[in-house]
C-alpha cells in the first residue's frame, strides 16, 4: 500500500477523504477519451472519496460507481 504524507498525517492509497462541497471534480476517462477530458463537475453536498492513486497535485478518487480527479488542497485536511 502506498502512503501519502500529507503534513503530519498520512493517507493512503484505499483511505477514504473528506471532498467538500462544490469541489470541482475532473472526470477520469481512459486514454482513448481524451477529448472530453476537460469535463468536470461539482457535487452539491459534501461526498467521501476512495483514493485510488496520487501525483504531486491530484488524487485519483472513486466516488460511488465514478472515478473523478480532485486536487489535493481541496480536500478536506489536506494543506499544499
Amino acid at each position: 500500500m502506498t502512503t501519502i504524507n500529507v503534513g503530519d498525517k498520512k493517507i493512503s492509497i484505499g483511505d477514504l477523504v473528506w471532498i467538500p462541497a462544490n469541489t470541482p471534480l475532473m472526470h477520469y476517462l481512459p486514454k482513448e477519451e481524451h477529448e472530453f477530458f476537460g469535463r468536470s463537475t461539482d457535487k452539491k453536498e459534501p461526498v467521501y472519496g476512495l483514493v485510488i492513486s496520487h501525483n504531486e497535485y491530484s488524487y485519483r478518487v472513486l466516488v460511488g460507481k465514478e472515478e473523478f480527479y480532485v486536487q489535493k488542497k481541496q480536500v478536506y485536511g489536506v494543506e499544499e
